[in-house]
């Protein structure tokens, strides 16, 4: 995957490769006295050994070429690479889940016919719920927007359930094959028809709590920004499913909420270009003017509400959570963070929350928890 992983290492390869076949080339016409080609023997081997270097040049300029004109190569690669560590994480979450969670799985949320606008449902133990409506976490599960699924959270939303609250886990289309604002108005139909639903599925509708991870985190902060300004709501041409009085808090980790804090030169440059350019559709998505609304961070108003958020200390996007939660405190809301000084140790990597064996992870439920406990009123 690393042969991937940078244009110029893939150009200068097909560099060389193209001088070592041309050296080939020229031995055989020339018949230099360093390759005997009197024997038919050898002949043959030449000219095996030039139709391999021939195909091999021609997949690798098809290769380079194909990184440059489309952003599929490159979202596949990582997809890949994503989907098999989000499995990886939810098994490993699979020890901390409470055993006696009801769940409804894969109801869909919009098109009945469309796999990839569908939903599962996470109910407390009932002898804890009592039948009364509970609130309502909706997790928006992160991958770049290109990867993942709700089954990478499903056992980590089992673990919420567990403290009294209904979740939701959330799928939506995934880039490059939708692009932005695609998901963000699924997420959008997902709230619609769980407020529709909130009497089948026992939810107290006037709480709310939208949540997510990387990707899903910077959509559920772009969703609640459009819940709590109209104006926004009207740039991004949405009309929100939830009113403010009915949302009541936002948990965000390891998100993205600032898309010009994004260093396109640096190690993760590659990365960074494939993602955002799969995302939006854009290859030049900077000069993108209605990518812009994708930042959130100078963009929130002192309506957004009680927001907690985390990031790992190793997080190559924790400087957009240091910002967003200082824009939010500056704006008087009301914010519970969880950060770490810079040689905190264990370093902490990206989605390090979903780490339940070390403490740190264990940490970050705490004061999730604790949060919600403060700010929809649920007992602890």
């Amino acid at each position: 995957m690393a042969f991937f992983t940078n244009h110029s290492l893939t150009f200068n390869i097909f560099i060389t490769v193209i001088n070592l076949y041309l050296k080939y080339e020229f031995c055989i016409n020339m018949n230099q006295p360093t390759i005997n080609t009197s024997k038919p023997a050898k002949r043959r081997g030449l000219k095996i050994l030039s139709w391999f270097f021939s195909v091999l040049c021609l997949l690798l300029l098809l290769t380079y070429i194909a990184f440059q004109i489309s952003p599929w190569p490159s979202a596949m690669l990582i997809r890949y690479a994503f989907n098999k560590g989000g499995k990886a994480t939810n098994l490993a979450l699979d020890r901390f889940t409470p055993k006696n969670i009801s769940q409804e799985l894969n109801i869909p949320y919009a098109d009945i016919n469309n796999k990839e606008t569908r939903l599962d449902l996470y109910f407390p133990p009932k002898d804890e719920h009592q039948g009364n409506p509970a609130p309502l976490i909706i997790w928006i599960h992160g991958g770049a927007w290109l990867a993942g699924s709700k089954n990478d959270v499903g056992n980590y939303c089992k673990i919420l359930a567990g403290q009294k609250y209904i979740v939701a886990a959330v799928d939506y289309s995934l880039a490059p094959g939708s692009t932005y604002p695609t998901q963000l108005f699924q997420v959008n139909q997902a709230l619609a028809f769980l407020k529709k639903n909130a009497g089948k599925f026992n939810i107290d509708t006037s709480k709310f709590i939208l949540a997510g991870d990387s990707g899903g985190a910077q959509m559920a902060a772009q969703m609640a920004g459009t819940i709590s300004d109209q104006d926004y709501a009207k740039a991004i041409k949405i009309k929100p499913s939830l009113n403010r009085n009915q949302l009541a808090a936002v948990l965000l980790y390891c998100g993205a909420y600032d898309i010009s804090q994004v260093n396109l030169k640096g190690s993760s440059g590659w990365f960074l270009k494939s993602v955002l350019w799969s995302f939006t559709g854009d290859k030049h998505f900077m000069n993108n003017p209605a990518f812009n609304a994708i930042s959130i961070t100078g963009k929130v108003t002192p309506a957004f509400p009680p927001t907690f958020i985390s990031v790992g200390n190793n997080d190559p996007l924790a400087a957009h959570s240091y910002a967003l939660a200082s824009r939010l405190n500056n704006l008087g809301v009301k914010v519970d963070s969880l950060f770490f000084a810079n040689d905190h140790q264990p370093a902490l990597p990206h989605e390090y929350q979903f780490n339940l064996e070390g403490k740190d992870g264990q940490l970050a439920l705490k004061k999730s928890l604790q949060f919600l406990a403060k700010y929809v009123n649920t007992p602890n």
